[in-house]
């Protein structure tokens, strides 16, 4: 396309200077006139040629914007969808175990030493809750 564009400038600036040297016999301003119109007439050509090149340029570094988006997008995605999903569980407390025979405080159920859990009702031993007997 740049090439076609530098061609028709070529020629309008080439058209300008053939029809000066063809009216100059016969009206010196008219030449001046027809020259300066076949370059005036070129500079579109030229400008256009410039506009294009910044065009490929902005093109290039939008698709390279449009990639590093695209990786961002994803990378969000991604960890939006960690996010999403069941976060996992706390970790337990550890379970603290009898070392004599304990009574529950919900069930009054009395429970063997080494035990952490109450036999009638499930309920978790603590030391500083059901205290040592």
């Amino acid at each position: 396309m740049k090439v076609v564009l530098t061609v028709l400038a070529v020629l309008n600036i080439l058209g300008g200077i053939i029809g000066c040297m063809l009216s100059f016999g016969t009206n010196a301003i008219l030449a001046i006139l027809i020259l300066a119109g076949g370059i005036v007439s070129s500079a579109p050509y030229f400008a256009l040629i410039v506009a294009l090149e910044d065009i490929a340029v902005l093109r290039g570094e939008q698709l390279e914007l449009k990639g590093k988006l695209r990786r961002l997008m994803d990378a969000a995605e991604k960890q939006s969808a960690e996010a999403t999903t069941e976060p996992a569980p706390a970790p337990a407390l550890p379970q603290e175990i009898s070392r004599h025979a304990w009574k529950c405080v919900k069930c009054q159920t009395i429970n063997k030493p080494g035990t952490s859990e109450c036999s009638g009702c499930g309920a978790r031993y603590s030391p500083w809750v059901n205290g040592e007997e």
